[in-house]
């Protein structure tokens, strides 16, 4: 089964998320969500690399949400060892897409 990886830095965006994903993917669609909350943006840039070199589902995709308050990464920092191509961004966050 596929799967869709959020790597998240606060409980309020899995709320957002759990709500907004049904209505984004099409009924009887094999593909499941799973969201990671991890304990603010510190903790989730500590954390991701291992959490995705780790991770064991083949077919599972992540997308990595943060906010974009002081204290975030530069732009053009990479996610082990790639670079990420950005997807369309609100005001509040930037989106990443990681293979």
């Amino acid at each position: 089964m596929s799967e869709i990886v959020f790597f998240l830095e606060e409980e309020s965006a899995k709320a957002l998320l759990e709500r907004l994903f049904p209505l984004l993917i099409p009924k009887g669609s094999q593909v499941s969500p799973r969201f990671i909350v991890f304990e603010g943006k510190q903790d989730l840039e500590k954390q991701l690399p291992k959490k995705l070199r780790g991770y064991l589902n083949p077919r599972a995709r992540f997308i990595v949400m943060r906010d974009q308050r002081p204290g975030r990464l530069p732009d053009n920092q990479e996610v082990p060892h790639r670079s990420l191509p950005r997807l369309p961004s609100s005001k509040n966050y930037r989106a990443y897409c990681l293979p």
